[in-house]
């Protein structure tokens, strides 16, 4: 009975609850013809169905039954209540023997629960005492969170598909006609009043009370008021007590003893008013960002506890205090809760601004970075509690990733600012274990990959192609010996979701993958939500306005498609077609419409918003494409967002669709009857762009990242110095380390599925060393120079990710040797390699004699070193140093950047083809490949780690549906 009293109202329950009466009792009130016929079909809910096959069955009713039939729509009198949805009490609560004043109250306080309006549940209240001489906590509990939920008037309180009174703690406003309302003698209270009439009769709240009281406290001084009032000395003592050090003793008993509900409203209690002033405090940037700063040893504070401060308790004061947040982190951390509902306040607070707006010790757009870490933090601690935020961490972790984004869209100054100090935060606290994106574009993509990776684990559970194999496989009593092995599966039917996201959800996620231009993953987003159209709409329907906020989440993805968002252009008027403006009608158009046409279907110019019409009209449930009044609406959302300026910021941000990944992105045709294709394998190039990931870097290699297949980028680093041919200047090797650590750091885990080195400039790939900068050396740096280029390479060799070289012109002495440390090699017939040391008195000096012999053999080794000769790409394809040959022609030679390009893209699709594969069996092969000479030995231990992978996994299915698979590198 009381998973019943849990469930939503069946449709039946829902007709029948709309046609209750506003007048209390609610009795049915046929409001329309149709409504007399209807019958009595819901009046009885599941629950009181069960109720009277219990009587009919010979068992008694007991005080529980009592209160169960009151939430489910009838009181004990018959006369109509409203059905409530509700968690009940367990029944050993009111088993027999249980005192007579606490079953009485009871019983009262779930009939003021089973009312809409507050008049009623006051109307209730007051019947209550009328006929009963002792007062009763439960009673007032149930009266005080009337109050607390109480709605105005001007609340959207439409029902018709949203939810219904009793459906949650809303109280709804009172009728609009004088004849349905309940009359009452006296007005109902506010909560202090009757707070103060309760402590009067000498009731005190209980635990749940107080943490009802609590967490709903309309300021910070109201709600210290209720601590120190309501709690014991003991817990006032250990959750107001401002710690210098760990918690410990007596106070970190107390607070491990304290009931789970009163521990969670106290944390959001405090985390809720984290925001307010506080004039005549100094703010502390540890207490504003307590997670990624950490706390001094020694640090002083201000105050003992909370209530020292003399205004803390005044009534009506609206100030907080600086150190509210950072104490909040500290008792979760004593604590550490293994629930939900203590974290999700943390994470809520931590996604607001911090400090004094007239004073920000932190400029804003460095706390939208700041926040992503230490909201990413914080999950980290609920991971390892075996904790997932669930939908209201995934709103959170959108919600500060968009504003991240368009902070860097306005200027990657801000942006590279932000990370930069982030780092520095990173290096400062060793506590920490998120991962500080080096640059903007990383940062991007990285956040990209984790929310769709949240998003997946929230909602995907085991493919349904395993269940749907295995039960036709045993229907027909045959195997294939060309289907996959299967893993076997529990004998339970797996849902299709594991949790049916809310339309908030929805839209923060649209709202996060459109600032960072990732289309696919709307369109991705788009078709997913499609094939659950009808669970996605009735969850929405539990939601209020849930089906507005769905709409909405459509409209925005018209938005971002069609590239009309405001944060990158403001909302104009529609100009002329003359003037070369786009209209919000510009992305298609109509062709000629008869005056017998009423609907034509629109002639798209850009293939993606055509996909995501026709999937929009194809799925009934969701009504018509979005229009353009409700496109405009959306977009005056973002017409005015906030500005970062930048005083040294000369970085020009690139197209947003260049912003997230990069400039060799895949792109689609723009004619209106071309084909569309999302596994297109031509993309664009952005030449002469930088996006420097350090100050070390400066532009003396540019950096761009490509999509990889199924998860995360291929690395690409364009050598910049075109004036010097690309010579290795300490300026470049020092880029180029940055680099290359920074692949190094992630141990084949990160983001960087594979790196590509290539050249800017059309004279050269790279000239060796820098000569003219050689000259003034000394002998001590030159030795320095030299062994950190031998060590840059070395490491540029032991990478345990695929890394190409791509030639198109000149690679001579180190710029050979540069290319000799990749793994592999791609050369335009237009390339001139060699090793011409011996020619300038020296000999090859970073690893040239053992490289080259062991790619080519010693003997051409030996011929190429000691004369120095130079050779084409032919030869070099046929002596082994290229792996791949581009043929430049005469004409494409002539043209300036056609043969670096056409190199440059043969060089990337290797990279993309080597990254169809499985990243973890990539980095197994390279790692047994590279341990050739030990033989079986290196391939069974790289074996080893492949085998029980999710990639694997994955693969089976993908043959098993005949589908590409996507790899996650898990």
């Amino acid at each position: 009975m009381a998973v019943q009293l849990a469930h939503v109202k069946t449709p039946a329950e829902r007709i029948f609850a709309k046609q209750k009466a506003l007048s209390w009792p609610p009795w049915k009130e046929a409001r329309m013809g149709i409504d007399a016929e209807r019958g009595n079909e819901g009046m009885r809910s599941r629950t009181m169905q069960v109720l009277s096959q219990m009587v009919e069955a010979g068992y008694a009713l007991s005080s529980w039954d009592d209160v169960a039939a009151i939430l489910a729509g009838w009181d004990t009198d018959g006369t109509p209540t409203i059905q409530t949805r509700s968690l009940a009490r367990p029944q050993k609560s009111l088993e027999p023997g249980t005192k007579e004043s606490k079953v009485i109250s009871t019983i009262w306080a779930s009939r003021i629960r089973a009312t809409r309006t507050l008049r009623e549940a006051w109307a209730c209240f007051l019947s209550y005492e009328a006929r009963c001489a002792f007062p009763s906590e439960p009673v007032y509990h149930a009266m005080a969170r009337k109050l607390i939920y109480r709605m105005e008037e001007s609340d959207d309180i439409n029902t018709k598909n949203g939810p219904l009174p009793g459906d949650g703690f809303e109280v709804y406003p009172e009728p609009s006609s004088a004849r349905d309302v309940t009359y009452v003698p006296t007005e109902p209270p506010t909560l202090e009043e009757l707070l103060e009439r309760m402590i009067l009769q000498g009731v005190l709240p209980g635990v749940d009370f107080i943490a009802l009281l609590v967490r709903f406290s309309p300021d910070f001084s109201t709600g210290l008021r209720y601590i120190a009032a309501f709690l014991s000395p003991k817990q006032t003592k250990a959750v107001s007590t401002l710690y210098i050090g760990d918690l410990e003793g007596e106070n970190l008993a107390t607070l491990k003893a304290m009931k789970p509900s009163l521990f969670d409203s106290i944390i959001a209690f405090f985390c809720t008013n984290s925001q307010l002033p506080c004039p005549g405090h100094r703010f502390r940037k540890v207490d504003l960002f307590p997670i990624l700063m950490q706390r001094p040893s020694q640090l002083l504070v201000d105050t003992s506890t909370f209530f020292f401060d003399e205004d803390a308790l005044r009534k009506g004061n609206g100030n907080g205090h600086p150190q509210i947040l950072s104490h909040a982190v500290e008792l979760l951390l004593a604590r550490r809760p293994r629930r939900v509902t203590a974290w999700i306040p943390l994470l809520k607070a931590l996604a607001s601004p911090r400090g004094p707006s007239e004073e920000r010790l932190v400029k804003p757009h460095v706390h939208w970075y700041f926040a992503w870490y230490e909201v990413s933090e914080v999950i980290h601690w609920m991971q390892e509690l075996g904790l997932e935020p669930g939908m209201e961490g995934f709103i959170v972790l959108c919600q500060i990733f968009a504003q991240a984004v368009g902070v860097g869209i306005q200027s990657i100054g801000a942006a590279e600012e932000s990370l930069y100090l982030a780092h520095r935060m990173k290096r400062q606290n060793d506590k920490l274990h998120v991962n500080i994106a080096p640059d903007f574009e990383s940062f991007v993509y990285q956040g990209i990959r984790a929310l769709k990776s949240y998003f997946d684990r929230l909602v995907l559970p085991i493919h349904p192609v395993l269940v749907e194999n295995q039960s036709s496989s045993s229907d027909t009593g045959e195997s294939s010996k060309d289907s996959p092995e299967l893993p076997e599966l529990p004998e339970s039917i797996v849902p299709d979701m594991i949790q049916v996201p809310t339309p908030a959800a929805l839209h923060t996620f649209v709202r996060a993958l459109g600032t960072a231009e990732d289309h696919d993953g709307i369109l991705n987003l788009l078709e997913w939500m499609s094939r659950y159209a009808s669970e996605i709409a009735e969850a929405a329907d539990q939601k209020r306005g849930g089906r507005k906020m769905l709409r909405r989440t459509l409209t925005a993805m018209r938005v971002y498609l069609e590239d009309l968002n405001a944060l990158k252009m403001p909302v104009r008027e529609p100009e002329p077609a003359a003037s070369g403006k786009a209209t919000l009608d510009s992305y298609y158009h109509t062709g000629e419409q008869g005056d017998d046409i009423t609907e034509t279907r629109p002639i798209f110019t850009d293939g993606r918003v055509e996909e995501a019409y026709d999937i929009i009209e194809s799925t009934a449930v969701w009504g018509s494409w979005p229009s353009d009044d409700e496109l405009s609406n959306d977009i005056c959302v973002f017409q005015h967002p906030p500005k970062y300026n930048s005083s040294n910021n000369s970085y020009k941000m690139p197209p947003r669709g260049a912003i997230v990944f990069s400039i060799l992105r895949p792109t689609r045709s723009t004619s209106a009857s071309s084909s569309f294709s999302r596994a297109t394998t031509y993309f664009q190039i952005r030449p002469n762009s930088t996006a420097a990931t350090s100050e070390a870097t400066g532009s003396t290699i540019n950096v761009q990242q490509v999509p990889a297949p199924g998860s995360g980028y291929v690395r690409v680093l364009l050598l910049n110095r075109p004036k010097a041919r690309n010579a290795i200047s300490k300026e470049l090797l020092n880029a180029l380390r940055f680099q290359v650590d920074a692949i190094s750091a992630e141990q084949g885990n990160g983001p960087t599925r594979a790196l590509v080195l290539a050249s800017n400039a059309d004279s050269a790939f790279c000239a060796g060393a820098d000569l003219k900068e050689r000259k003034g050396m000394s002998k001590e740096e030159t030795n320095a120079f030299l062994a950190k280029l031998r060590g840059t390479l070395s490491r540029l060799e032991a990478l345990p990710i695929p890394t190409i070289s791509a030639i198109s012109s000149v690679a001579l002495g180190g710029g050979l040797e540069l290319a000799l440390s990749t793994q592999l090699r791609v050369f335009g017939s237009t390339s001139t390699v060699g090793l011409p040391e011996t020619r300038i008195a020296i000999i090859p000096g970073a690893g040239g004699t053992y490289r080259l012999p062991k790619l080519i053999g010693l003997s051409r080794a030996r011929d190429l070193i000691l004369t120095g000769r130079k050779v084409t790409g032919a030869e070099a394809y046929f002596l082994g140093i290229c792996d791949r040959l581009v043929e430049i022609t005469p004409e494409e030679e002539k043209q300036e950047g056609v043969a670096r390009n056409k190199v440059l893209h043969e060089g990337v699709k290797l990279a993309l083809d080597i990254c169809e594969g499985g990243p973890l069996a990539i980095k197994a092969a390279l790692q047994a490949v590279n341990q050739y000479e030990k033989g079986e030995e290196a391939e069974n231990a790289a074996y080893d780690t492949v085998v029980e992978t999710e990639d694997r996994l994955e693969a089976l299915l993908a043959f098993a549906e005949k589908r590409k698979p996507v790899y996650r590198g898990r």
